[in-house]
This record gives structure tokens, C-alpha cells and sequence, in this order.
């Protein structure tokens, strides 16, 4: 308990003494505290002060303000400085509130004179039975804050001159037997904080760095909150999507499919993990999608969400599926070389005897017409067979050398009086000056004669046939580019055109390994291919197909 006595504050001090009695003594609580507090500073020249939970000042450095009210005396010392700020944070001190502030004083230590200055209060509670609180403020003057912020500013330039002074403050329990003092729980405290701020800081650079789709849902299937790589995909800013519906961001299919995960995770409160096949965007191509639901804020049931984290498993699809085809490529080469040879000869038998048979028949007879029907589709089994040798085989030297100008324009040549009959414009666009390409000769023109065979097909009415070479790069490889005004691959069948016996020609038209054969070629010499096409619409419009075809270019010195 506190007394006054002439104006000074009195305190109670009763001991417990072990012989039985207990000592009681009135103590001067300024003369008690002031051993303590006059050695609380915050840098050079702040100090500390105390006042009881009447506003009294139970401790300053300026003797005439102990006992005296807070809100009071200062006006009386030096009236006409601003005091609403310091008034307001006396007043949270008096009710126990812990915090930090600035207000205006008329002197400092030995400067007299206007002078803001930063404060940090926090309640002080001694043991007593009256239920005694204090409230302890440190303060210190802005400008030699501001003086050590530019000095420390200069030296931590690399971290954009953000630095946290910390107002020293500290809580202190005073008994007799024991001084139980909180500024260790607070400092545990503040470093808790700041190490929770560093974690958080850590987490969202993490969410917004990654290269995956990261975002919440709420039970009512709106946005609460998206990184910025989803943002940047769907063309939108971060903000901008928060509270819309799921509907609105994503696609018709994917936002489904989402909100159904998302309902069955809010539901059982169990995470899950899903493929799905779905465009993500509005109007977007079909994506491969791995989808992982798992709850979030579920200890606030206000705030409990979803977080959905999806990623993008198109391209490792498509390299899955190239695998396979590869796979599959090189177990039929290895069966058709033991296969072709076999059928071979009975249909060089076949045919031999096919052209004896037309000698003893007139040509206008229904067994000379039989005869040519055998020859033609014997033909057909021998052109089979022969692809598929072609593939089997590597006839070429893998170590030759081809001009792709030259290979194009010869094959031209040929195939010239061929693409006029099918009224087919020829568009040539060959830089000049390409280096060689690691190929033979021979199955270079090959491919490129089953290129613009199937461009011819697909211009049953006419069209243009386009073929450009370039190099991309100075040191990439030589590119080939053929492409048709034709009917168009549909989507569905893109990615099965290479695969052999694969054919969307009328039946008898063709054998489905033109590509299968022209893809082994490629590959074998270090090369890819590719193919862009889009089907005519219903009125005829649009359509076209283009195969691109990639070449290790050879080494100048080596040409």
C-alpha cells in the first residue's frame, strides 16, 4: 500500500521475519526505487519514470515531480506545449495497458526547450494485498532515435535501411525476498514475434516464388487469396480475384472439380489429391492438372478455407506419352526386320507370277481386270513391307552429311508434274548459306517426301505448300518447316499421328507408316519433330498442318 507524507509517496513494507513476528517499516518509496531506476536508460540519455495507478509519480529524475500528478504538473512546470498525446498514454498506463508512443516535453536532462520524445510503458504489479499497479515508462528524445536510425541506416544499406530500434522497456516486479521482473518474458516475447514475422515472411516468399497454382477457397466457394504466378496466368492482379466466385476465376470444368474437392476437404477435414483433365483458364487448351486440397484455418471457424495447390503436369504428360512412343518404335523396328523379310519373297513370288498370268489374257478380260486388282494390292503389301524395312534398317551412314537446300530443291524437282496435277502452289523460303546437317542424304529427302505426300492428300481441292528452312540461332540447329492450307489433324489424333499403321486416310489409301518412318529417320539422327494442325470448320474455313523438323547442324570446320 502507498501513503503521502508531505506530498512524497509512503510504502507499507511488512517481512516476514523467521523468529515469528513480522517486521513492518514505512518506507520513502522514491528513496526505495530510485537505487533502481536511475540506471534504466534507453541509449545515452533516456530515462525512466514510474507512476501508481492514481497518476502519481512515484519515481522521475526531476525530484519535484515525485508524488505530484502526472497530468498535471507538466502543465504547470511549462505551459503551452501540445500534452493531449502524453495525457492519452497516461491514461492507458493507469488502466494497466502495455504499449509505445511519442509526445512533446519542455526539457530533457540538461536541455530545457521544446522536445519530442518516444516512450514505451508497461505495467508494473508488486505483491500486495490491495492489488497495487504500477505502470513503468522508459522514454528517450526523437532525435537521438533518429540519430542512431541514420547511423545504423549507413552501415545496413543492403537491407534498405530497415531497422528496428527497440525501445527498451521493462517490467519490474520489486519484493523484499525476491525481484521478479518481466522484461525476460517480454523480450521471449518479442523474439517469438519477430521470429513468427520472419517464418511468415519466409512462407509467402515461398507461395509467391513457386511456379505452381496456389490459392484458397472459402465454404462458399470464393477466392481468399491467390499467389502471383495464378494471378499472372489468368491475366488478373492478386487482388482483384479475392472474394469472386471460383466460376468467375477458373473454367467451367476445372472450377467443378475444384469446389468438389474443396467440399469434401471442409467436410471430412482431410486433405486429398486428385488428376484431373481440365482447361484451366477460360477458353484455355486442355491441361494435365495434379490437384492437392488439404484444410486451412481451421482454428479460427470464421476464417477456415481450403488451400488448393495445383500443378501443371501437361509437358510431363506429353514427355510420358513420347516415351512410350519411343518405346513402342523401337520394339516394332525390331519385329519388322524379321517380319519383312519373311513376307518379302512369297510376295516377290506373288507379283512375279502375276505378270505372267496378264500375258495369256487379253487386256479387256474379267481375269486380266482380277490380275491388276492382285497386282495393286500385292503392290500395297510390298510398299508395307519396304516402310517398314526402311525404318528397321539404317541404311543411311549415321555420320554423312546432307545440304537441306539442296535435298528440298532436288526432291522438287521431281515431284513437281506431281503436285501440278493437284493444283498445289509451291511456296520455297530457303536461307542461304545453312551449314550441313548430321544426315544421309537419301532418308533426308525421304522425309521430306513423306511430308509432302501428306500435304498433297490433305488438299484434295488445291491449296499451298509451304517449306522453309532457317537456322535458329547462330549455333542451334537447321530448322524445316513444311506446312499446307489442307483439311487439318484434329486435336484427338495429334498426338497418335506417329505411331505406326496410324492413318486418317480412306482405307486402301494409305499404310500409316509414312510418319512412323519419318519420325524414325529424325531421331535416329539426333533430331526432333513436331506438328501443329487445326481442322476445318464446318463452313471450310481455316484448317492447315505444319511439321516442324529440328537437325544437329554439323560443325563449320567439319563441312
Amino acid at each position: 500500500m502507498t501513503k503521502e507524507y508531505n506530498g512524497r509517496p509512503l510504502g507499507l513494507l511488512v517481512v516476514p521475519s523467521e523468529e515469528g513476528p513480522f517486521i513492518v517499516a514505512l518506507i520513502d518509496v522514491y528513496l526505495f526505487l530510485e537505487p533502481l531506476l536511475r540506471e534504466i536508460r534507453s541509449g545515452k540519455t533516456g530515462y525512466a519514470w514510474l507512476i501508481d495507478d492514481r497518476g502519481r509519480f512515484l519515481y522521475h529524475p526531476m525530484d519535484s515531480f515525485v508524488g505530484r500528478n502526472a497530468f498535471s504538473i507538466r502543465e504547470k512546470v511549462a505551459p503551452g506545449l501540445p500534452y493531449e498525446s502524453i495525457n492519452r498514454i497516461q491514461r492507458a498506463m493507469i488502466r494497466g495497458e502495455r504499449g509505445t508512443g511519442r509526445y512533446w516535453s519542455a526539457w530533457h536532462r540538461d536541455w530545457v526547450g521544446p522536445v519530442e520524445k518516444l516512450i514505451a510503458y508497461t505495467p508494473v504489479k508488486p505483491e500486495s494485498p490491495e492489488g497495487i499497479s504500477w505502470s513503468l515508462a522508459v522514454v528517450v528524445p526523437i532525435w537521438e532515435v533518429e540519430g542512431t536510425v541514420r547511423s545504423v541506416g549507413k552501415k545496413l544499406f543492403a537491407v534498405y535501411g530497415f531497422v528496428f530500434l527497440i525501445l527498451v522497456g521493462g517490467g519490474i516486479f520489486i519484493t523484499y525476498r525476491e525481484r521478479k521482473w518481466t522484461d525476460n518474458l517480454e523480450r521471449l516475447v518479442e523474439e517469438r514475434t519477430r521470429e513468427l514475422r520472419r517464418s511468415e515472411d519466409r512462407y509467402r516468399s515461398l507461395v509467391e516464388s513457386a511456379e505452381d497454382f496456389i490459392f484458397t477457397i472459402t465454404p462458399d466457394g470464393l477466392i481468399g487469396s491467390i499467389n502471383s504466378f495464378t494471378a499472372r496466368f489468368l491475366g488478373i492482379s492478386p487482388l482483384s480475384a479475392v472474394n469472386r466466385p471460383v466460376e468467375e476465376i477458373f473454367s467451367p470444368e476445372a472450377a467443378s472439380k475444384l469446389k468438389e474437392m474443396v467440399a469434401r476437404v471442409l467436410t471430412h477435414r482431410r486433405s486429398c489429391r486428385k488428376e484431373i483433365e481440365a482447361p484451366l483458364k477460360p477458353g484455355a487448351a486442355l491441361m494435365f492438372l495434379s490437384v492437392t486440397v488439404c484444410p486451412f484455418g481451421f482454428e479460427n471457424p470464421e476464417g477456415e478455407a481450403a488451400l488448393c495447390i495445383v500443378r501443371d503436369l501437361t509437358e510431363h504428360r506429353k514427355l510420358e506419352r513420347q516415351l512410350i512412343n519411343a518405346e513402342k518404335l523401337a520394339s516394332l523396328g525390331t519385329l519388322a526386320a524379321g517380319v519383312a523379310h519373311e513376307i518379302n519373297n512369297p510376295l516377290g513370288v506373288i507379283l512375279g507370277f502375276c505378270d505372267l498370268l496378264k500375258e495369256k489374257f487379253p487386256p479387256d478380260s474379267e481375269e486380266y481386270e482380277d490380275l491388276l486388282t492382285i497386282e495393286k494390292q500385292g503392290s500395297l503389301c510390298k510398299r508395307v513391307v519396304e516402310n517398314l524395312l526402311s525404318f528397321a534398317r539404317k541404311n543411311g551412314s549415321e555420320n554423312g552429311k546432307a545440304d537441306v537446300n539442296a535435298c528440298i530443291s532436288e526432291l522438287l524437282r521431281l515431284v513437281g508434274h506431281f503436285l501440278e496435277q493437284g493444283h498445289i502452289e509451291v511456296v520455297t523460303e530457303l536461307q542461304e548459306n545453312l551449314p550441313c546437317v548430321a544426315a544421309d542424304p537419301g532418308e533426308l529427302q525421304q522425309v521430306f517426301l513423306n511430308l509432302i505426300t501428306n500435304a498433297r492428300a490433305a488438299m484434295k481441292q488445291g491449296g499451298t505448300l509451304s517449306i522453309r528452312t532457317f537456322r535458329d540461332g547462330a549455333e542451334g540447329p537447321v530448322v524445316v518447316e513444311v506446312a499446307d492450307t489442307g483439311e487439318g489433324i484434329p486435336e484427338e489424333y495429334l498426338d497418335r499421328i506417329f505411331e505406326p499403321f496410324f492413318t486418317t486416310k480412306p482405307e486402301g489409301e494409305g499404310t500409316g507408316l509414312g510418319l512412323f518412318v519419318t519420325y524414325g529417320i529424325v531421331t535416329r539422327y539426333g533430331g526432333t519433330i513436331t506438328c501443329e494442325s487445326s481442322a476445318k470448320g464446318s463452313e471450310g474455313r481455316g484448317g492447315g498442318t505444319l511439321f516442324r523438323i529440328k537437325l544437329p547442324a554439323v560443325p563449320e570446320e567439319d563441312s
